[in-house]
Formats: structure tokens, sequence, C-alpha cells
């Protein structure tokens, strides 16, 4: 069975959805003997399968899928009234970028990302890992998985999540600080993430399991990869430095904003999704964090077409360009590039 002690190269490209990672983009570093997710949050099991198999043609290395927790949305009044609110708010900018903003009444309320169907293509179609974000799986999903030899993954911010994670029985934990870009990986969407970093996590972590620890967030040197591993870690996850992997899926808008040096700095928003995310700091982030409602992933629905349409016109301050706080050290590089530089 594969473990993250065996990599030759303890580097993990992060699962980045949104239709940045790729086949590609694992299989570059899976094959110099690295390690790659594939994020396939809001894709069909159809989509997850099809990537699975054209991963399979490329390389014969292990890699993993990302999965995420459904989401429980409950559509009560009060849910309604804030985001009639927000879709208000947004309308002058929708307005002005010519596009139509769904109605509330019309947002999908089916919160499951497909889930169950997931599943069972990773229990079909086993990979070496499946990780999961946004919350845990059940006892039930982890021992199946594990049945198949699958190493199960459960991305964490805190001690008390990190806890409940090795209670249902996951063979490692993925932790997250607070630098890092997108997602926050919070169980409870509903409050503010830790502000703890992954050196801080580690630290503290350690010393309540032996499961194998891996670091994410804010990862761009080499220095880092060193220390943390030095710390504890046995592997370290990152994104945002591949983000403009000449493999990467990354959109223009979105890659030409990371290189150039338009922004200064990230931010943690709800704005575009409705559930906490670190982006580059822009106009959308500054004008509606304070008016969006934590409520993913309708919020996520209604703000999409505002999203797309920004990128189809290169308008960065108007998208959501997740990236962590290492941002600056972006290069438009081959993956292997990127990689050689880490080690």
């Amino acid at each position: 069975m594969f473990t993250f002690q065996s990599l030759k190269h303890p580097i993990i490209v992060a699962p980045m959805a949104g239709g940045v990672s790729n086949p590609h983009l694992v299989t570059s570093i899976t094959n110099l003997g690295g390690f790659g997710f594939l994020a396939v949050g809001y894709k069909t099991h159809k989509q997850v399968l099809a990537e699975i198999e054209k991963t399979q043609q490329l390389t014969d290395s292990p890699f993993g899928v990302n999965v995420f927790i459904p989401a429980d949305i409950t559509l009560n009044a009060d849910n309604q009234t804030a985001l009639q609110q927000y879709r208000t708010e947004l309308l002058p900018l929708a307005k002005k970028l010519e596009v139509e903003l769904p109605e509330i009444s019309d947002l999908p309320t089916d919160g499951s990302d497909d889930y169950d169907n997931k599943v069972n293509v990773l229990l079909q179609n086993p990979v070496a890992v499946v990780s999961f974000t946004f919350g845990l799986p059940s006892c039930e999903v982890v021992q199946s998985l594990q049945k198949v030899n699958t190493i199960v993954v459960a991305t964490v911010t805190n001690l008390e999540e990190a806890k409940e994670a090795e209670a249902v029985g996951v063979n490692a934990l993925c932790l997250q600080g607070v630098q890092a870009g997108g997602h926050r990986a919070t169980f409870n969407s509903h409050v503010s993430s830790s502000q703890l970093s992954c050196a801080e996590l580690i630290a503290l972590v350690k010393k309540e399991t032996d499961l194998p620890l891996i670091a994410t967030g804010g990862i761009t040197q080499k220095s880092q990869v060193q220390d943390l591993l030095a710390q504890g870690a046995s592997a370290v996850q990152i994104g945002t430095l591949f983000l403009c992997a000449q493999e990467a899926s990354t959109n223009s808008t979105y890659r030409q904003a990371l290189l150039s040096k338009q922004f200064n700095d990230t931010a943690i928003t709800r704005a575009f999704t409705g559930r906490e995310a670190r982006g580059l700091n822009n106009k959308f982030i500054q004008q509606y964090s304070h008016l969006a409602p934590d409520l993913y992933p309708l919020v996520h629905y209604l703000a999409q077409p505002i999203r797309q349409k920004a990128n189809q016109l290169n308008l960065p301050e108007f998208t959501n360009l997740w990236a962590g706080t290492g941002f600056e050290d972006c290069k438009e590089l081959s993956a292997e590039e990127i990689l050689k530089n880490l080690i």
C-alpha cells in the first residue's frame, strides 16, 4: 500500500478545484517522484471517472483524488432574505458586466456535489489516496475505501478537527494553515476559521497523534519545505506555486493577475462563494466581503455569472483569484522546474 513516507520527493501538488488541476499537472509531478491530487469538487461522477482514467493513461505512479464533503443547505425564510439582499447589492455590477443573476428561487439547493456517486466511482476504480475537504466522511466510507487499499486523508485546520478525523479512522491528516490559498477547510463553515499556520498546527497535532501529517498553506520556498519536514511533516502540499505551471489549466485572467504584480496582498472572504477563502485582494473582495452571507454554495451559484464574465473580459478585479500568501513567488515555469526549485 502507498505511503507518503515512500515518496522520492515529499512534495504534493494540492487539489485546486474550479478548473486548475488536471491529469497533466498531476502526472508531471507523480512521474518525477512527487505526488498529485485531482480536484473533483463541482464535477459530476462521470467527469471524475474520465479524469481518473486519463491520469492512469499518463502514469503508473500513485496519485490522489480530493472530494468535497456535502454542504448542508437550508433555504429558509431568513436565508432567502439574506441572499436576496446580497443579490440586490450585486445587481449594479452584474448590469455593468451585462450578465443576468439567477433568481433566488432558481438557485440549486442540492449541496451534495454528487458525493455518493463520486465515492462509488472511487470504490470501483481505486486510487492510491482520497482526501476529503469541508468535513469528514463517515466511518463506513473510510473503511470501504481502505478495503480497496486507498489511503484516506482528512483536511483539518485545528486540533479539534484533527481529533475528530482520527476518531473516524483516517490514515493521515492534511494540516491547512491560515496562509493557504482557496477555501478554508473548516468543518463548520459558519464560524471564522483557525488563524494557525501549518507550522503551528504541526507543533500542536503531533503531540496528540501518530498519524502522518501533511503540511499545507503558504509554502513556496525550499527552506520552508525543509523546515516543515524537520518539524515532523511527512510531506508538504503546495497549490499556489503551481497555479502558473505550464501544465495547469489556470485561465489567462487568473494567470496574468498572479504574474503581473498588480495585487499586493491577499484576503480571506466569503464574497464569492459564501465560505471563507483566501484570494488576491481585489475590488470585489473589498466591496462585497462585509455583505456576503455565510451560505455556501448558494452564494457560489449566485455570483457565478459575474466571475465567469469577468474572466472572459479579462477583468481580474471582479473574479475570484484564489492564492496563498506566498503568491508573489509564482513564476510561469514547467511543473518539473517548480519541483526542482523546491527540492
